[in-house]
């Protein structure tokens, strides 16, 4: 009987250590994935916030009101995000400007999870503008949120109104001074030649004991007063619906439900009111 063997003098003659490694990577291909923390954000993902206020501004509805819905806190509530799109989508002859999302728009801050959650809330009629949220800062978070959504601080204007995101998750920034960034919501309210209103949207809000910054709650309230045109502050975080003029000075806060209610709120904003209504 033949026998055919390689010996191990004649592996070492034969395949060199490159060539072993070589093939070793190529039949490993396909087998490895990217660490679950890993950023690499898909050119299609970006710009997500700039590219929907592009959006809205462009195509705003009809006359001086706006019309909007309030949702948030979408972390992994894959079905019930997806049958609360389902009831936007399908309201009855009524033109919506965009929806504002109020944070969590995930639960671990991973980036196939922004990945998913962006793909659902694509599939609305209008476009959404997200603020960060505290779950969405865990890992890497914020790297993604950057890189998908862009500035932790913004604002834009819409017809009489300018909308301000910002950042409160004081909690996650270990209660630095400089979160909330209240000299910048200070400029951004005190260009009052330019806007009517001013609607205030982030996730913790500044009565949230527990995540936002104590230190400063009294001045970033003062700074909400201070230009007398804070209409509205839209918040998240609770996960449950309220409505409260916390610091008895006629700045209300609203707050909004998470989507693991299956319900969220049209908003209607005009020149110095709005009204809002549940959606379930």
């Amino acid at each position: 009987m033949n026998r055919s063997y390689i010996n191990k003098h004649t592996i070492g003659s034969v395949f060199s250590l490159p060539f072993l490694i070589i093939v070793l990577l190529l039949n490993s291909c396909g087998k490895f994935d990217y660490s679950p923390h890993a950023v690499d954000v898909d050119q299609k993902y970006t710009n997500i916030n700039k590219n929907n206020i592009k959006r809205l501004q462009a195509n705003p509805t009809p006359g001086d009101t706006i019309r909007l819905i309030v949702l948030g806190d979408t972390q992994r509530y894959y079905k019930s995000t997806e049958e609360v799109i389902d009831v936007v989508n399908k309201l009855p002859d009524l033109s919506l400007d965009f929806v504002v999302h109020t944070g969590d728009l995930v639960d671990f801050g991973l980036q196939k999870e922004y990945n998913w959650i962006h793909e659902l809330l694509k599939t609305l009629h209008y476009p959404y503008v997200a603020v960060i949220g505290n779950h969405d800062m865990v890992g890497n978070g914020v790297e993604v949120y950057r890189r998908m959504y862009g500035d932790l601080n913004f604002s834009f204007m819409l017809k009489h109104t300018k909308f301000i995101y910002i950042h409160t998750n004081s909690r996650e920034e270990d209660f630095s001074d400089d979160v909330p960034n209240i000299a910048w919501l200070d400029a951004e309210l005190s260009d009052t030649a330019n806007y009517e209103n001013a609607i205030v949207v982030s996730h913790v809000a500044p009565h949230h004991d527990n995540d936002f910054n104590m230190d400063l709650e009294e001045e970033y309230i003062r700074t909400l007063e201070r230009y007398g045109k804070t209409l509205l502050y839209i918040n998240g975080h609770d996960h449950d619906f309220s409505y409260e003029d916390i610091y008895e000075n006629d700045i209300w806060f609203l707050n909004t439900y998470s989507t693991s209610h299956e319900k969220a709120l049209l908003l209607k904003v005009w020149q110095g009111g709005y009204s809002f209504d549940l959606l379930k």
